[in-house]
């Protein structure tokens, strides 16, 4: 279980990657988004996780945990620095503008990490109020590709709605990463 708020002592979730403690073969496993997500919750105020994996009666990780600790692997390599070794920073946590905010602090206390993370149900992100025919008039050709600088994603072309439009798919579990120093942080902010 995760508190709603951070505790005053330290303290740990142990929570399973599936629905059991032990091995079952048509165990449901949780999302990879759902693990990076539980992370971050449990990190941000200031816990612990032990996430629990049955193994096989040969021993072994079933192959669905597997595919996840690597998801959490990678996702750990990039964005490590927010979570390692962190402090708890007020707010803690908020909701907002179709997101999830969570905010650690550097051990030596002077950097916030925002962590920007997008809901299950929003799969895809796409850019609004840009007039792409008048970007392809001055350019002098079509555009082909388009790179999304805060997450370094290729964007795509797709039709929704019958209308053709640039959009993000959120390859990388729906985070964002905002390093910031903790004296801007408490003059602005951030959200």
């Amino acid at each position: 279980e995760v508190p709603e708020k951070p505790l005053l002592e330290p303290w740990e979730s142990c929570i399973t990657m599936a629905d059991h403690w032990s091995y079952h073969y048509d165990d449901q496993y949780k999302s990879p988004r759902e693990i990076i997500r539980l992370v971050v919750n449990i990190v941000c105020k200031g816990g612990n996780l032990a996430l629990g994996v049955g193994p096989m009666p040969d021993g072994r990780l079933p192959r669905p945990a597997l595919e996840r600790i690597k998801v959490l692997g990678a996702w750990l390599k990039k964005h490590g620095e927010a979570i390692y070794a962190t402090r708890v920073q007020a707010p803690y946590a908020s909701r907002g503008q179709g997101q999830d905010l969570a905010y650690t602090r550097s051990k030596d206390g002077e950097h916030v990490y925002v962590i920007r993370l997008w809901p299950d149900a929003i799969t895809k992100y796409t850019i609004l109020g840009f007039n792409f025919k008048e970007l392809e008039k001055n350019i002098g050709r079509r555009v082909r590709s388009l790179r999304h600088l805060a997450t370094d994603v290729r964007m795509q072309m797709l039709t929704v709605d019958g209308k053709k439009e640039w959009m993000l798919e959120r390859k990388l579990y729906g985070s964002i990463i905002q390093k910031v120093k903790k004296q801007r942080f408490q003059k602005n902010q951030i959200t």
